[in-house]
């Protein structure tokens, strides 16, 4: 539960437009189709690119984040 906690944290605090492409793809199961047309790019290999790209973002900070909990614990 700790752990949901923390990706759930991380992702709040990462802001759009990554926020909203995470939320989009895996929690409403939006196409790439539908996101590029709600998010506005231009493609689908562009949104999957960014996708890629925040969810790199998103794994460090989780990582780091769930690391610096068990070095405390």
């Amino acid at each position: 539960e700790r752990k949901i906690n923390v990706i759930k944290n991380c992702l709040d605090e990462m802001g759009d437009p990554c926020k909203s492409l995470i939320q989009l793809t895996y929690f409403n199961k939006l196409s790439m189709d539908d996101i590029c047309e709600r998010l506005g790019y231009k493609n689908r290999e562009t949104a999957k690119n960014a996708k890629y790209k925040c969810m790199e973002r998103v794994r460090k900070m989780v990582l780091q984040r769930i690391l610096t909990v068990q070095t405390n614990d």
